[in-house]
């Protein structure tokens, strides 16, 4: 498979394990309640946790457990976990979160009732390309479960699996460092900030059908209303129908490009408040002032990030 055909939230997946091990990634750190990070981890799991028809079970603990961390990576990880569950588990099993405090560590734990594996294929399992069984050709290049290890680590924590064996079911435990700070910081509510998306009309044009359409099932988890087009003109013919708050639009693209695009809706009265978004590969100065002549509003260099997405929403939500 090539870079080309690669599925984009693999490639993303590949760009964050390499950021992190030249140390590039930086984590935003604040005080935050593990509980918040796991109701955003579950908004972005639940589609294939419901598409297999498992059965969910989350135990929460009895008090708010705070970490100081950054909650979108943190979040990142468990979403990893739990599609991993989702992912090796039989159509109709089960799968289980629960959250504890012990001692000074936040301990959270998935179990599933999935494939399982043995003491042997155990070593495999955080390492990059380290797919189990890879003669049932699932997708992925078991890559999720690497990059989950490097964030955890960053945030002073270990990540571990255990397994009775093949078809035996899986477990795995993330254990996190309290914060103890006595200042309470702002609620995260990762369900409410959701919540706020709720309805967002957005226009997605990229001549990538993966990478559109997966950030359209994306921005469809997040409360988000998408129409998804793979080329400009398409696309400006809709806007004549419908006009959304944002739209995410690729600068790479044949026939009407990004600025192209750009250009012509803005210099349509009634789409001169429109949010637009560039997507693209080019990050060097030069790139960000032409897309900004042609009348974008930010220029996100992929691949993007999911705080870097809820941002562009909330900002065209508030304008």
């Amino acid at each position: 498979m090539t870079t080309r055909d690669a599925d984009p939230l693999i490639v993303d997946d590949l760009m964050e394990v390499a950021r992190i091990n030249s140390g590039a990634i930086a984590l935003r750190r604040r005080r935050i309640d593990i509980h918040t990070v796991l109701e955003t981890a579950l908004d972005l799991s639940r589609p294939a946790i419901e598409k297999a028809r498992h059965a969910l079970a989350v135990s929460k603990a009895a008090a708010p457990l705070h970490l100081h961390g950054d909650d979108v990576r943190l979040a990142q990880v468990f979403a990893n976990l739990l599609n991993n569950s989702a992912k090796y588990t039989p159509a109709g099993g089960r799968i289980e979160i629960a959250v504890e405090c012990d001692l000074n560590r936040v301990v959270v734990t998935v179990t599933d009732n999935g494939m399982g594996f043995t003491p042997e294929e155990s070593s495999l399992l955080f390492t990059l390309f380290g797919r189990l069984q890879p003669e049932r050709h699932m997708d992925g290049l078991g890559v999720g479960l690497a990059l989950s290890k490097k964030l955890v680590e960053l945030h002073g924590g270990t990540i571990s699996a255990t397994s009775e064996g093949r078809n035996l079911g899986s477990r795995f435990v993330v254990s996190l460092p309290v914060d103890h700070a006595f200042e309470p910081a702002a609620p995260i509510n990762g369900a409410a900030a959701v919540a706020r998306l709720d309805g967002t009309k957005v226009l997605i044009v990229d001549d990538n059908r993966d990478a559109a359409d997966s950030l359209g099932e994306l921005l469809g988890v997040l409360g988000c209303e998408c129409a998804v087009f793979y080329d400009g003109e398409t696309a400006l013919a809709a806007l004549e129908r419908s006009t959304p708050a944002i739209a995410f639009v690729d600068l790479d693209m044949p026939g009407i490009d990004g600025c192209e695009f750009a250009q012509r809706v803005r210099a349509r009265a009634g789409l001169r408040d429109l949010w637009l978004v560039a997507l693209t590969g080019w990050a060097q100065a030069g790139d960000v002032l032409r897309s900004a002549q042609a009348g974008f509003d930010r220029h996100l260099v992929k691949p993007i990030g999911l705080d870097q997405i809820t941002a562009a929403l909330t900002l065209a939500r508030e304008r």
